[in-house]
Protein backbone atom coordinates (compact mmCIF):
# COMPACT_ATOMS: atom_id res chain seq x y z
CA UNK A 1 0.00 0.00 0.00
CA UNK A 2 1.63 3.25 -1.09
CA UNK A 3 0.78 6.69 0.20
CA UNK A 4 1.66 10.19 -0.91
CA UNK A 5 3.72 12.02 1.71
CA UNK A 6 1.40 13.77 4.17
CA UNK A 7 -1.56 11.43 3.66
CA UNK A 8 -3.05 9.93 6.81
CA UNK A 9 -3.37 6.16 6.93
CA UNK A 10 -6.26 5.25 9.27
CA UNK A 11 -5.18 1.66 9.79
CA UNK A 12 -2.50 -0.81 8.82
CA UNK A 13 -3.04 -4.24 7.39
CA UNK A 14 -0.86 -7.01 8.77
CA UNK A 15 1.50 -8.37 6.16
CA UNK A 16 1.26 -5.36 3.86
CA UNK A 17 3.98 -2.72 3.94
CA UNK A 18 2.93 0.91 4.37
CA UNK A 19 5.48 2.69 2.25
CA UNK A 20 5.81 6.38 1.69
CA UNK A 21 5.93 7.73 -1.87
CA UNK A 22 7.90 10.96 -1.53
CA UNK A 23 7.83 12.48 -4.99
CA UNK A 24 9.29 15.70 -3.60
CA UNK A 25 12.59 14.05 -2.70
CA UNK A 26 15.60 14.55 -4.97
CA UNK A 27 17.02 11.28 -3.61
CA UNK A 28 13.98 9.50 -5.03
CA UNK A 29 14.35 11.06 -8.47
CA UNK A 30 18.10 10.47 -8.68
CA UNK A 31 17.46 6.76 -8.35
CA UNK A 32 14.36 6.86 -10.57
CA UNK A 33 16.17 8.71 -13.39
CA UNK A 34 19.26 6.51 -13.15
CA UNK A 35 17.12 3.50 -14.01
CA UNK A 36 15.32 5.49 -16.72
CA UNK A 37 18.73 6.21 -18.24
CA UNK A 38 19.68 2.55 -17.91
CA UNK A 39 16.52 1.49 -19.73
CA UNK A 40 17.27 4.00 -22.48
CA UNK A 41 20.73 2.46 -22.88
CA UNK A 42 19.23 -1.04 -22.98
CA UNK A 43 16.57 -0.13 -25.57
CA UNK A 44 18.28 1.00 -28.79
CA UNK A 45 15.19 0.07 -30.82
CA UNK A 46 12.84 2.69 -29.37
CA UNK A 47 14.79 4.42 -26.58
CA UNK A 48 17.59 6.12 -28.53
CA UNK A 49 17.46 9.52 -30.17
CA UNK A 50 19.75 11.51 -32.45
CA UNK A 51 22.68 12.82 -30.43
CA UNK A 52 25.22 13.47 -33.18
CA UNK A 53 25.08 14.04 -36.92
CA UNK A 54 27.76 12.27 -38.93
CA UNK A 55 28.48 12.83 -42.62
CA UNK A 56 26.73 9.52 -43.19
CA UNK A 57 23.65 10.58 -41.27
CA UNK A 58 22.23 10.89 -37.74
CA UNK A 59 23.81 8.87 -34.95
CA UNK A 60 21.27 7.58 -32.45
CA UNK A 61 22.38 7.46 -28.82
CA UNK A 62 20.67 6.82 -25.45
CA UNK A 63 19.32 9.75 -23.45
CA UNK A 64 20.62 10.53 -20.00
CA UNK A 65 18.02 11.91 -17.58
CA UNK A 66 19.36 14.14 -14.78
CA UNK A 67 16.96 15.40 -12.10
CA UNK A 68 17.71 18.76 -10.50
CA UNK A 69 14.62 19.96 -8.64
CA UNK A 70 11.35 18.14 -7.87
CA UNK A 71 8.39 20.36 -6.94
CA UNK A 72 5.41 18.87 -5.14
CA UNK A 73 2.08 20.43 -6.10
CA UNK A 74 -1.55 20.01 -5.05
CA UNK A 75 -2.16 17.82 -8.09
CA UNK A 76 1.10 15.84 -8.16
CA UNK A 77 4.69 16.74 -8.96
CA UNK A 78 6.87 18.71 -11.39
CA UNK A 79 10.40 17.45 -12.04
CA UNK A 80 12.93 19.86 -13.51
CA UNK A 81 16.28 18.69 -14.78
CA UNK A 82 18.43 18.10 -17.86
CA UNK A 83 18.59 15.55 -20.65
CA UNK A 84 21.78 14.72 -22.52
CA UNK A 85 21.61 12.90 -25.84
CA UNK A 86 25.10 12.72 -27.33
CA UNK A 87 26.23 16.34 -27.67
CA UNK A 88 22.68 17.70 -27.41
CA UNK A 89 21.56 19.04 -24.03
CA UNK A 90 18.00 20.15 -23.34
CA UNK A 91 16.05 20.97 -20.15
CA UNK A 92 13.89 18.20 -18.71
CA UNK A 93 10.40 19.08 -17.50
CA UNK A 94 8.16 16.26 -16.30
CA UNK A 95 4.62 17.06 -15.15
CA UNK A 96 2.54 14.44 -13.33
CA UNK A 97 -1.12 15.04 -12.49
CA UNK A 98 -2.22 12.45 -9.94
CA UNK A 99 -5.59 14.13 -9.33
CA UNK A 100 -8.95 13.37 -10.94
CA UNK A 101 -9.32 16.99 -12.10
CA UNK A 102 -7.77 19.03 -14.88
CA UNK A 103 -4.81 20.96 -13.51
CA UNK A 104 -2.66 23.89 -14.52
CA UNK A 105 1.08 23.27 -14.19
CA UNK A 106 2.00 26.55 -12.50
CA UNK A 107 -1.12 28.52 -11.55
CA UNK A 108 -4.82 27.98 -12.17
CA UNK A 109 -6.30 31.20 -13.63
CA UNK A 110 -9.73 30.11 -12.40
CA UNK A 111 -8.52 29.28 -8.88
CA UNK A 112 -9.26 32.77 -7.54
CA UNK A 113 -12.85 32.54 -8.72
CA UNK A 114 -13.22 29.03 -7.27
CA UNK A 115 -11.81 30.13 -3.92
CA UNK A 116 -14.12 33.15 -3.82
CA UNK A 117 -17.11 30.92 -4.57
CA UNK A 118 -16.14 28.45 -1.83
CA UNK A 119 -15.54 31.30 0.61
CA UNK A 120 -18.92 32.84 -0.23
CA UNK A 121 -20.67 29.49 0.24
CA UNK A 122 -18.93 28.93 3.57
CA UNK A 123 -19.82 32.40 4.88
CA UNK A 124 -23.45 32.18 3.79
CA UNK A 125 -23.80 28.67 5.24
CA UNK A 126 -22.32 29.79 8.55
CA UNK A 127 -24.61 32.82 8.74
CA UNK A 128 -27.65 30.76 7.78
CA UNK A 129 -26.85 28.08 10.37
CA UNK A 130 -26.33 30.74 13.03
CA UNK A 131 -29.63 32.43 12.17
CA UNK A 132 -31.38 29.07 12.03
CA UNK A 133 -30.06 27.97 15.43
CA UNK A 134 -30.98 31.24 17.16
CA UNK A 135 -34.45 31.22 15.63
CA UNK A 136 -35.05 27.58 16.50
CA UNK A 137 -33.84 28.10 20.08
CA UNK A 138 -36.53 30.73 20.56
CA UNK A 139 -39.04 28.38 18.94
CA UNK A 140 -37.99 25.56 21.28
CA UNK A 141 -38.52 27.82 24.28
CA UNK A 142 -42.06 28.51 23.05
CA UNK A 143 -42.70 24.75 22.70
CA UNK A 144 -41.48 24.17 26.25
CA UNK A 145 -43.93 26.83 27.44
CA UNK A 146 -46.72 25.06 25.55
CA UNK A 147 -45.85 21.74 27.21
CA UNK A 148 -45.74 23.44 30.60
CA UNK A 149 -49.23 24.80 29.97
CA UNK A 150 -50.65 21.35 29.17
CA UNK A 151 -49.19 19.66 32.26
CA UNK A 152 -51.53 21.38 34.78
CA UNK A 153 -54.49 20.75 32.47
CA UNK A 154 -53.60 17.04 32.23
CA UNK A 155 -53.15 16.89 36.02
CA UNK A 156 -56.48 18.62 36.56
CA UNK A 157 -58.37 16.31 34.24
CA UNK A 158 -56.72 13.28 35.91
CA UNK A 159 -58.00 14.51 39.29
CA UNK A 160 -61.46 15.06 37.81
CA UNK A 161 -61.51 11.49 36.47
CA UNK A 162 -60.39 10.14 39.86
CA UNK A 163 -63.05 12.14 41.72
CA UNK A 164 -65.66 11.15 39.17
CA UNK A 165 -64.84 7.46 39.66
CA UNK A 166 -65.13 7.85 43.42
CA UNK A 167 -68.64 9.34 43.07
CA UNK A 168 -70.09 6.53 41.03
CA UNK A 169 -73.84 6.11 41.79
CA UNK A 170 -75.27 2.75 42.96
CA UNK A 171 -76.08 0.25 40.20
CA UNK A 172 -79.90 0.15 40.87
CA UNK A 173 -83.00 1.06 38.88
CA UNK A 174 -83.61 3.94 41.25
CA UNK A 175 -80.35 5.57 40.08
CA UNK A 176 -80.62 4.59 36.37
CA UNK A 177 -80.72 8.22 35.20
CA UNK A 178 -77.75 9.15 37.41
CA UNK A 179 -75.78 6.15 36.05
CA UNK A 180 -76.37 7.25 32.44
CA UNK A 181 -75.29 10.80 33.27
CA UNK A 182 -72.23 9.43 35.13
CA UNK A 183 -71.14 7.29 32.13
CA UNK A 184 -71.61 10.20 29.71
CA UNK A 185 -69.51 12.42 31.98
CA UNK A 186 -66.82 9.70 32.21
CA UNK A 187 -66.62 9.47 28.39
CA UNK A 188 -66.30 13.24 28.18
CA UNK A 189 -63.52 13.34 30.79
CA UNK A 190 -61.57 10.52 29.10
CA UNK A 191 -61.93 12.21 25.72
CA UNK A 192 -60.59 15.46 27.19
CA UNK A 193 -57.72 13.58 28.86
CA UNK A 194 -56.82 11.86 25.57
CA UNK A 195 -57.01 15.16 23.69
CA UNK A 196 -54.61 16.87 26.12
CA UNK A 197 -52.14 13.96 26.07
CA UNK A 198 -52.18 13.88 22.26
CA UNK A 199 -51.58 17.62 22.24
CA UNK A 200 -48.61 17.15 24.60
CA UNK A 201 -47.24 14.29 22.42
CA UNK A 202 -47.52 16.39 19.27
CA UNK A 203 -45.64 19.28 20.91
CA UNK A 204 -42.91 16.94 22.20
CA UNK A 205 -42.55 15.32 18.76
CA UNK A 206 -42.25 18.76 17.17
CA UNK A 207 -39.71 19.70 19.85
CA UNK A 208 -37.56 16.66 18.96
CA UNK A 209 -37.61 17.51 15.24
CA UNK A 210 -36.72 21.16 15.86
CA UNK A 211 -34.06 20.22 18.40
CA UNK A 212 -32.35 17.89 15.89
CA UNK A 213 -32.49 20.62 13.26
CA UNK A 214 -30.95 23.12 15.70
CA UNK A 215 -28.21 20.78 16.97
CA UNK A 216 -27.30 18.87 13.81
CA UNK A 217 -28.43 21.21 11.03
CA UNK A 218 -31.04 18.82 9.67
CA UNK A 219 -34.07 19.80 7.66
CA UNK A 220 -37.33 20.56 9.45
CA UNK A 221 -39.58 17.85 8.02
CA UNK A 222 -42.59 16.00 9.41
CA UNK A 223 -44.48 16.80 12.60
CA UNK A 224 -44.49 20.57 12.00
CA UNK A 225 -47.37 22.85 11.17
CA UNK A 226 -46.99 24.57 7.77
CA UNK A 227 -48.65 27.63 9.26
CA UNK A 228 -45.67 28.17 11.60
CA UNK A 229 -44.31 31.37 10.07
CA UNK A 230 -40.82 31.10 11.60
CA UNK A 231 -40.23 27.55 10.35
CA UNK A 232 -41.70 28.25 6.91
CA UNK A 233 -39.44 31.28 6.51
CA UNK A 234 -36.33 29.29 7.48
CA UNK A 235 -37.16 26.46 5.08
CA UNK A 236 -37.88 28.79 2.16
CA UNK A 237 -34.68 30.72 2.82
CA UNK A 238 -32.71 27.49 3.00
CA UNK A 239 -34.18 26.21 -0.26
CA UNK A 240 -33.45 29.49 -2.04
CA UNK A 241 -29.84 29.51 -0.82
CA UNK A 242 -29.35 25.85 -1.80
CA UNK A 243 -30.54 26.67 -5.32
CA UNK A 244 -27.99 29.49 -5.48
CA UNK A 245 -25.31 27.09 -4.24
CA UNK A 246 -26.23 24.68 -7.05
CA UNK A 247 -25.86 27.53 -9.52
CA UNK A 248 -22.41 28.36 -8.09
CA UNK A 249 -21.39 24.69 -8.30
CA UNK A 250 -22.49 24.70 -11.94
CA UNK A 251 -20.20 27.69 -12.55
CA UNK A 252 -17.28 25.79 -11.00
CA UNK A 253 -18.04 22.78 -13.23
CA UNK A 254 -18.06 25.08 -16.27
CA UNK A 255 -14.71 26.51 -15.19
CA UNK A 256 -13.28 22.98 -14.88
CA UNK A 257 -14.62 22.03 -18.32
CA UNK A 258 -13.19 25.22 -19.79
CA UNK A 259 -9.84 24.39 -18.20
CA UNK A 260 -9.86 21.04 -20.00
CA UNK A 261 -9.91 22.79 -23.39
CA UNK A 262 -6.93 25.04 -22.73
CA UNK A 263 -3.58 23.98 -24.26
CA UNK A 264 -1.71 24.55 -20.98
CA UNK A 265 -3.88 22.11 -19.03
CA UNK A 266 -2.72 18.80 -17.57
CA UNK A 267 -5.28 16.05 -18.02
CA UNK A 268 -6.31 13.97 -14.99
CA UNK A 269 -4.17 10.96 -14.05
CA UNK A 270 -1.44 11.67 -16.61
CA UNK A 271 2.31 12.11 -16.68
CA UNK A 272 3.74 14.34 -19.40
CA UNK A 273 6.83 15.93 -20.88
CA UNK A 274 6.63 19.61 -21.69
CA UNK A 275 6.92 20.67 -25.32
CA UNK A 276 10.42 20.75 -26.81
CA UNK A 277 11.95 22.04 -30.05
CA UNK A 278 12.02 18.44 -31.28
CA UNK A 279 8.48 17.61 -30.24
CA UNK A 280 5.89 20.40 -30.26
CA UNK A 281 2.61 18.69 -29.41
CA UNK A 282 -0.56 20.27 -30.75
CA UNK A 283 -2.96 21.54 -29.60
CA UNK A 284 -1.71 20.79 -26.05
CA UNK A 285 1.75 21.95 -25.04
CA UNK A 286 2.39 18.69 -23.20
CA UNK A 287 3.47 15.36 -24.64
CA UNK A 288 1.62 12.62 -22.79
CA UNK A 289 3.72 9.70 -21.57
CA UNK A 290 0.85 7.84 -19.89
CA UNK A 291 -2.80 8.89 -19.67
CA UNK A 292 -4.18 6.32 -17.19
CA UNK A 293 -1.95 6.34 -14.12
CA UNK A 294 -4.76 4.88 -12.01
CA UNK A 295 -5.07 1.73 -14.14
CA UNK A 296 -2.34 -0.13 -12.31
CA UNK A 297 -4.02 -3.18 -10.77
CA UNK A 298 -4.67 -6.48 -12.54
CA UNK A 299 -8.03 -7.38 -11.00
CA UNK A 300 -8.09 -10.79 -12.64
CA UNK A 301 -4.86 -11.79 -10.93
CA UNK A 302 -6.19 -10.56 -7.57
CA UNK A 303 -9.42 -12.54 -7.93
CA UNK A 304 -7.44 -15.64 -8.82
CA UNK A 305 -5.19 -15.20 -5.79
CA UNK A 306 -8.05 -14.70 -3.31
CA UNK A 307 -10.31 -17.45 -4.68
CA UNK A 308 -8.74 -20.36 -2.69
CA UNK A 309 -9.08 -18.35 0.54
CA UNK A 310 -12.71 -17.28 0.17
CA UNK A 311 -14.94 -18.62 2.95
CA UNK A 312 -18.17 -20.36 1.98
CA UNK A 313 -21.10 -22.07 3.69
CA UNK A 314 -19.70 -25.55 3.03
CA UNK A 315 -16.51 -24.68 4.88
CA UNK A 316 -18.38 -23.33 7.89
CA UNK A 317 -20.60 -26.43 8.06
CA UNK A 318 -17.54 -28.66 8.54
CA UNK A 319 -16.60 -26.91 11.77
CA UNK A 320 -14.26 -24.12 12.89
CA UNK A 321 -12.45 -22.42 10.00
CA UNK A 322 -8.78 -21.54 10.40
CA UNK A 323 -7.22 -18.95 8.09
CA UNK A 324 -4.01 -20.29 6.51
CA UNK A 325 -2.01 -17.08 6.93
CA UNK A 326 1.36 -18.51 5.88
CA UNK A 327 -0.12 -20.07 2.75
CA UNK A 328 -1.92 -16.81 1.99
CA UNK A 329 1.26 -14.72 2.36
CA UNK A 330 3.16 -17.12 0.13
CA UNK A 331 0.46 -16.94 -2.55
CA UNK A 332 0.37 -13.15 -2.28
CA UNK A 333 4.14 -12.84 -2.75
CA UNK A 334 4.05 -15.17 -5.76
CA UNK A 335 1.12 -13.32 -7.32
CA UNK A 336 2.57 -9.88 -6.60
CA UNK A 337 4.33 -9.82 -9.97
CA UNK A 338 1.09 -10.31 -11.90
CA UNK A 339 -1.10 -8.22 -9.57
CA UNK A 340 0.42 -4.93 -10.76
CA UNK A 341 0.01 -4.10 -14.46
CA UNK A 342 2.31 -1.10 -14.30
CA UNK A 343 3.86 1.07 -11.63
CA UNK A 344 5.00 4.47 -12.96
CA UNK A 345 6.21 5.79 -9.60
CA UNK A 346 6.87 2.99 -7.07
CA UNK A 347 7.99 3.48 -3.50
CA UNK A 348 11.70 4.19 -3.13
CA UNK A 349 12.29 0.66 -1.82
CA UNK A 350 10.81 -0.77 -5.03
CA UNK A 351 12.99 1.21 -7.44
CA UNK A 352 14.87 -1.83 -8.70
CA UNK A 353 15.23 -4.00 -11.79
CA UNK A 354 13.17 -6.80 -10.27
CA UNK A 355 10.12 -4.52 -10.21
CA UNK A 356 8.83 -5.73 -13.57
CA UNK A 357 5.76 -3.46 -13.57
CA UNK A 358 7.99 -0.39 -13.27
CA UNK A 359 10.48 -1.70 -15.83
CA UNK A 360 7.57 -2.24 -18.22
CA UNK A 361 6.45 1.37 -17.78
CA UNK A 362 9.96 2.72 -18.37
CA UNK A 363 10.59 0.51 -21.40
CA UNK A 364 7.23 0.92 -23.16
CA UNK A 365 6.08 4.39 -22.07
CA UNK A 366 8.74 6.69 -20.64
CA UNK A 367 11.84 5.86 -22.68
CA UNK A 368 10.18 5.71 -26.16
CA UNK A 369 8.33 8.99 -25.52
CA UNK A 370 11.55 10.56 -24.22
CA UNK A 371 13.39 9.53 -27.41
CA UNK A 372 10.77 11.36 -29.51
CA UNK A 373 10.88 14.41 -27.23
CA UNK A 374 14.61 14.91 -26.58
CA UNK A 375 17.57 14.77 -28.89
CA UNK A 376 18.56 16.89 -31.90
CA UNK A 377 15.43 18.50 -33.43
CA UNK A 378 14.34 17.41 -36.87
CA UNK A 379 16.16 14.12 -36.56
CA UNK A 380 14.86 10.57 -35.80
CA UNK A 381 13.02 9.21 -34.07
CA UNK A 382 10.33 11.57 -35.28
CA UNK A 383 7.41 12.51 -32.99
CA UNK A 384 4.03 11.16 -34.00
Amino acid sequence: MYTIKGDEVPCKIKGIDDRELDLGSLKYWLKWCSYATLMSVANPATGWSTGFILPTGPLLLPTVYIPIKPLETKYGVILLGLTITGIYIFPLALFTNYSSQYAFPIADPTQFIKEQIQSLKANISEELNSFKKETLKLYLKDLIDQVDQTLPEIGSISNDIKAHNENKPPQTKKFAKENIEWKVKKIELKAKDKELKLKKYAIEKKYKIIEDAANFGGKIVGGTNPTDAALTTIEKTEEAINKQFEALDALVDKANKLAGTLPITLKPMTTNFSATIKNIPSPNVFKTIDDDLDETVNEGAIDKMFKPFKLNNEGFMKGPVEFAEKTYNTARNVAKVSMINKEPFPAYEDLKVTNLAWMKFLNTKFVPTGAKTYGIPGMPPYPI
